[in-house]
């Protein structure tokens, strides 16, 4: 009997490590499919208006394979399963793909691509992660996360002294090892910004964005990390020489565009750690801690950036030299380029002669920048001045 109960736990141990989601994940569904996407060749410029037909090829692969996996679950499933599972697979993506043609066509270029999509864990995914990245500009990233033990500043990080914190270290080399492009954080060694971020051990948005403007980073991974003292262990405390504490690491953590302030991804963890003393413990727990907070920022920032390549990004845009009579004219003007999903006016300022407008568009910044560049508004055409991420400045000449 006691050899029968000993091979039943056997059994179960075994199938629940056989069916564990580490062992048994579920099968990725890749589509391929073939796609040709258009672009307007402006000015004889040929090669930017490549990049803008593979851009467009990109966003009709994911959103013509979405339709496809939709329509072959249809068949065996009801429609509310469907409809629920509609917004989960948004987030397709290109694993991988191949120009098979390219050349101009009329006043267009077109090119037509071969594209396995897939609606899986983007994240874990070593070549559409990359692709992704190529897609968005290899956006840079800067770390800054202040940590404390017991209320007190624990480790500098990389304003401080030439080692990083626990914290910092984890993300770094959880991005480092996906693909991600990071600052070099001796860019901005005794920068006055930055050492008041670690002295004070907080860092605010507009801080965050102040330091991706100096450091030329895109991104900014930013918070702050703590341990703490939960107490002895039940039955190791009290009468012990060493008696064994639980000490908790915790992080609150955000990865911010620092073109417009959009807070991409998010990250709060907590790691508990048993030592006999804070300094051996804090480590430990701030790095565990830290593991956590990386994998959920991967996950998060390749959500926002997938769902962006695929429905489009939200551009700032600023024009200058305009009258309120105008106003009307460079809304429509704008709402009938190609690939501009809605456009919605912010402001006007008729002393600086500016309107603001926030334009939903499915192509990046820079090539909704190399359209807009010399668009006509009646006899005068717009100059672009800036362009820092989703952010565009432009002026309407006389």
């Amino acid at each position: 009997m006691k050899t029968m109960y000993k091979s039943s736990l056997a059994l179960i141990a075994a199938v629940g490590l056989i069916s564990s989601p580490a062992l048994a994940r579920k099968k990725q569904k890749v589509v391929q499919v073939t796609v040709s996407g258009m672009a307007q060749i402006i000015d004889g410029n040929e090669p930017a208006a490549k990049d803008r037909a593979l851009e467009d090829a990109q966003r009709q692969a994911v959103e013509q394979a979405m339709g496809t996996m939709l329509t072959s679950e249809t068949l065996m499933e009801n429609y509310q399963i469907v409809s629920d599972k509609v917004f989960a697979k948004s987030s397709g993506y290109i694993r991988k793909y191949s120009i098979i043609d390219s050349k101009p066509d009329g006043k267009n270029y077109k090119v037509t691509i071969k594209a396995d999509v897939s609606e899986g864990d983007l994240a874990n995914d070593v070549d559409g992660l990359r692709n992704l990245l190529t897609m968005k500009g290899m956006p840079r990233v800067f770390v800054v996360v202040t940590e404390s033990v017991m209320g007190q500043e624990a480790f500098k990080g990389s304003a401080g002294s030439a080692d990083f914190g626990a914290v910092e270290l984890a993300i770094i080399e959880r991005l480092r090892s996906q693909g991600f492009l990071l600052v070099d954080p001796d860019v901005l060694s005794g920068n006055v910004a930055l050492e008041s971020v670690y002295k004070s051990g907080n860092v605010s948005v507009s801080q965050a964005r102040n330091i991706g403007k100096l450091s030329g980073a895109d991104v900014v991974i930013f918070g702050k990390a703590s341990v703490t003292d939960n107490g002895a262990m039940p039955g190791m405390g009290r009468g012990r020489a060493n008696p064994v504490h639980v000490f908790l690491g915790s992080t609150n953590i955000r990865a911010v565009n620092t073109s417009n302030g959009q807070i991409l991804a998010t990250s709060s963890a907590t790691a508990h750690v048993p030592g006999t003393s804070i300094g051996g413990a804090a480590p430990n727990a701030l790095k565990k801690a830290g593991k956590s907070s990386a994998k959920q920022l991967v996950g998060g920032l390749t959500k926002t950036w997938s769902s962006e390549s695929t429905n489009g990004v939200r551009i700032t845009l600023t024009i200058t030299g305009v009258k309120f009579r105008d106003v009307r004219k460079a809304k429509a003007m704008l709402s009938n380029m190609r690939g501009v999903k809605s456009v919605k006016k912010r402001s006007f300022s008729g002393k600086k002669r500016r309107v603001k407008f926030d334009v939903h568009v499915k192509t990046s910044a820079d090539n909704f920048a190399n359209v807009l560049d010399g668009k006509k508004l009646g006899r005068r055409a717009l100059e672009v001045t800036e362009l820092r991420g989703e952010v565009i400045e432009a002026d309407l000449g006389k």
